[in-house]
């Protein structure tokens, strides 16, 4: 399911530019536990898309490599 982060703070960038707000789209597989410890992240900055479906098909499924068996994969 695609979410949404969005801050009204600026965010500074490693180049020294400031973005006045921030929006990050992910998209999340699985269950939370009350703990929210159960969470592996999976960022793909080349391709600025959290659909990991679209750059690693059948990564994120269930017995796949990355799969949500009781936790959750969030990919940004």
């Amino acid at each position: 399911m695609i979410q949404y982060f969005h801050s009204r703070q600026p965010f500074a960038l490693e180049c020294g530019a400031v973005l006045p707000e921030l929006t990050i789209a992910y998209h999340t597989y699985g269950t939370l536990n009350a703990g929210a410890d159960n969470v592996v992240w999976v960022c793909h900055a080349l391709t600025a898309d959290s659909d990991v479906d679209a750059w690693w098909p059948h990564t994120v499924a269930g017995g796949a490599v990355l799969g949500p068996r009781g936790g959750v994969v969030g990919v940004v």
